[in-house]
């Protein structure tokens, strides 16, 4: 929605009229509604986690924590009486729930943040063992050195190279970065910089259609029209 439509839902409601708000999760702790009295809770959340065997991220509809469940039902009441009607049997709740919600830490990419770590040059660091407050899984960790490694941001001792401290200083996923970097060298920067844009965002102002559509036409008049990236 547009801001000007998102911020209508602080507005007084009119006389005599009942009002419906369809929140995200957003609503379970950034935000207080004043009036909400009754909550109705699906028990689920659209989730974005990667999957370190395939490299890729899904948003996934998967069953919301105790804790996400007691933070909905706080929504009801906070300013008056309220009630939460929960759409699950309470078994679902003690039996199949988690007690609490997985760590993003634990369900992203690492490539950023294990190449920051590296860049950091701090002795006697092991990756593989370092303290994280969240510990990550191991093919997590693994997977992030393997990519780190295939885009030469790392050498094979694991040592971050110069272009790893270059692609350091840039705030996107190391790939997009090492793209802009291989784009710079090809003389196809402008074009790069498109794709990175699109491929960075997690909104975008054009339909998802258009949004592929202007994807691959950028990557086809770069391949067929003019340069080539390519990682050596």
């Amino acid at each position: 929605l547009r801001p000007e439509l998102q911020v209508r839902v602080f507005s007084q409601r009119p006389p005599n009229c009942r009002r419906f708000i369809v929140a995200t999760n957003i609503a379970e702790t950034s935000l207080t509604v004043d009036g909400v009295v009754y909550v109705i809770d699906t028990g689920y959340v659209k989730q974005r986690q990667y999957n370190p065997s395939t490299g890729m991220y899904s948003l996934d509809v998967v069953q919301i924590s105790r804790v996400q469940a007691n933070q909905r039902a706080g929504r009801a009441g906070r300013t008056r009486p309220g009630k939460c009607y929960r759409l699950y049997p309470s078994t679902v709740y003690h039996e199949e729930f988690l007690e609490a919600t997985i760590p993003e830490i634990q369900r992203t990419s690492l490539a950023s943040s294990v190449l920051y770590l590296k860049s950091l040059d701090l002795p006697d660091i092991d990756i593989l063992k370092f303290d994280f407050l969240d510990p990550p899984s191991y093919a997590s960790l693994g997977d992030a050195l393997k990519q780190l490694y295939l885009i030469d941001a790392i050498d094979e001792n694991g040592s971050i190279t110069n272009i790893g401290r270059t692609m350091a200083e840039l705030p996107l996923e190391p790939s997009l970065s090492r793209t802009l970097i291989e784009a710079n060298e090809s003389g196809c920067l402008s074009q790069a910089l498109t794709i990175v844009a699109m491929l960075s965002t997690e909104t975008s102002l054009l339909p998802s259609y258009k949004l592929v559509t202007l994807v691959y036409v950028t990557v086809f008049h770069l391949t067929c029209g003019k340069q080539t990236i390519s990682y050596g």
